[in-house]
Order: C-alpha cells, then structure tokens, then sequence
C-alpha cells in the first residue's frame, strides 16, 4: 500500500513538472520579452528627448550667430567706421572710440570690441565689465599680428567674415584667470577705394554659450544624463568633471579629448550627422551643431560643435 501510494505521488509530481515547468519557462521568457520592450521603449523616449534639446541648442547657437553676424556689419558699416578708414584724422578717431563704447555697453555679452590696423596693432579697443563699457588707454594697446584671428581675417575678401572656434582669453600671451571662454568675430577692413586698412573684431563671452547648455540639460526629468560639448576636434568645452574642459590650451591636458579617450565613438560622430552608439550599458548620443549655415563665413559648411548625452 505504502508503494502505490509513493508511486501515485511520484506520478502525480511528474505531471504537475511536465505542465507547470513549461509554463514558468514560457512566464520567464515572456516577461523577459516584455521588459526588453520596455526597456528599448524607454530607450526610445530619452534619445528623442535628447534629440530634441540637441535640436534647441542648434536652433539657438544659430539664431545668436546670425545676430553676432548681423551687428559686426552694423560697426563695419557703420559713418563712423568709413570715416575713419577712409580718413584717420583725431575727429573720426574719436567718433569712431565713442560708436564703439555705445555699442559695447549696449551689448554686455561682447567682452571686447577692437580695431587692429593694417600692422596687427590695437588702435581702438573697447572692453566690457560688470562697471560698463571703457577705452584702454593707447599705451595698453597690444600687437596681435601672430595671433591666428588676425592672420586669418587679414586674408580674406571685403564682405566676409571669421568666426573663431571657442577657446580660452589671452592677454599678453598669457591666459586670462578666471578663465574666460571666447569666440572671435572679425571682418577685414577696406577703405572706399577698396585699400586694406585692418581688421575689426568683437569678442563674444563663450559663456554665454555654454549656459544655453547647460540650462537645457539641468532642467531635464533624467537626472543620470551626462551631457558633454565638444569642438570639431573631439576637446571638451563643457564636461561635468570641469577639469577635462579645454584640453587644448594647456600642455598636460592635450589627452583629455574624446577621440583618445573613445576613438571608436568619435569616429562614429565624425562620420553622422547625429545618432547614438551603444557599449555594454553604455548609450551615447551625439548630434553635430553648425551655428554658421546663415553666414558668409569663411567655414560655414563645417560643423563647430557636438552635443553628447551619455544615457
């Protein structure tokens, strides 16, 4: 009797195994299947949002180009400038101090505005401070004739435009503390019968930049983002871990760039327009901003900035 009833028990726990196995094995594989949906779902959702704030910042970067653009012309074009370099007598350099100093104050993101001569030479320069515009003095002015902004403008033809990559403020060969991250607009500069007299450049606080950046990444719901932005050359401008940022300008910093850190992703960036690569758990995208497509610049079909998220 005893034996009976163990082999009715052992046949009865091999039933319940051959039903009830299967079915977990399908539960498992079906709530796998689920949650891998899911994930890929959501997976989804953050790259589109992160898309569309890559979009934004583009949209912006462009906009505020296109304005710095706008108001070098106005300088350049302006009675004040023809005048002087069409005749550099004390009345039109006067005029021309003042256009400048109304200008600067009005415009408190323009750190700088500058008329460098046909030598390299400052004749006119204009800074900005949280006190107002002011003239430096003309025994402050410096030479800037090796300085690669004003070798480049210097080359190129009336009516076009040079718009520097953003790096960090110089004076005197030394750089600027507090740091202080600049873009360069500049122009060349001909007199009425088209004779080369200088460059006229305005400096743009990159800050500003940066915290069009930032603003749109600390307002996000998904706080485990990591955003970056880089130059053309794979060098941090913003980074969470600031001392990665402008690589470039320091001698023991010249590694800290994402083509040395992630090759294989900066070449997947080089090549796309935007997108996102995937390693392990790691998800990054990444979408190129050109800032120049309204300008008549000297590189407008190159791309200046990306914009990462690390997902």
């Amino acid at each position: 009797m005893k034996k009976f009833h163990f082999i009715y028990i052992k046949n009865i726990l091999k039933i319940y195994s051959i039903i009830t196995i299967p079915f977990l094995l399908l539960s498992i594989s079906l709530y796998s299947y689920l949650s891998e949906i899911e994930i890929e779902k959501a997976k989804e959702i953050i790259i589109g949002e992160q898309k569309q704030r890559a979009a934004v910042i583009n949209y912006i970067m462009q906009d505020t180009f296109k304005e710095l653009n706008e108001n070098v012309y106005v300088i350049r074009n302006s009675n004040e400038t023809n005048d002087y370099l069409n005749q550099e007598n004390k009345k039109n350099f006067l005029e021309a101090e003042q256009l400048f100093l109304r200008i600067a104050n009005n415009k408190k993101s323009f750190d700088q505005i500058r008329l460098i001569n046909r030598n390299g030479k400052e004749v006119i320069r204009v800074n900005n401070s949280s006190e107002g515009a002011y003239l430096v003095p003309q025994n402050e002015l410096q030479d800037k004739s090796d300085r690669y902004y004003y070798e480049i403008t210097s080359k190129l033809n009336e009516g076009e435009i040079f718009i520097s990559d953003m790096d960090l403020n110089k004076e005197n060969g030394e750089i600027e503390v507090p740091y202080k991250p600049m873009i360069r607009i500049a122009a060349p500069l001909y007199s009425s019968d088209h004779v080369y007299k200088g460059i006229l450049i305005v400096n743009y606080l990159g800050n500003d930049l940066l915290n069009v950046f930032h603003e749109q990444f600390k307002n996000s719901e998904y706080s485990f983002i990591e955003p970056a932005f880089l130059n053309e050359n794979g060098y941090y401008l913003f980074h969470l871990t600031k001392d990665k940022t402008f690589g470039f300008m320091f001698q023991d910093k010249v590694d800290s760039t994402l083509a040395v850190e992630q090759p294989t992703l900066w070449n997947e960036i080089r090549q796309k327009e935007n997108g996102y690569y995937q390693k392990d758990n790691n998800i990054v995208f990444f979408m190129k901003v050109n800032p120049l497509t309204q300008i008549n610049s000297n590189d407008r079909d190159s791309f200046k900035f990306c914009v990462n998220s690390k997902i």
